[in-house]
């Protein structure tokens, strides 16, 4: 997985929390960046349909 994903992880009150789910990823020499297999997951206020992700 390369791209951030947003998505909702239901709560016990029937709530649902919005988080996005964002790769590590690291250089690999030449070939651009390839994914390390750890994910950071954020916690976010909006509850947006699509949002934007620079890239680093």
């Amino acid at each position: 997985m390369i791209n951030p994903v947003q998505t909702t992880i239901p709560q016990p009150d029937g709530s649902d929390r919005y988080v996005i789910i964002e790769p590590v990823l690291e250089k690999n020499g030449d070939q651009g960046l390839r994914s390390t297999g750890v994910f950071k997951v954020i916690k976010t206020l909006l509850a947006t349909k699509r949002i934007y992700l620079p890239s680093r």
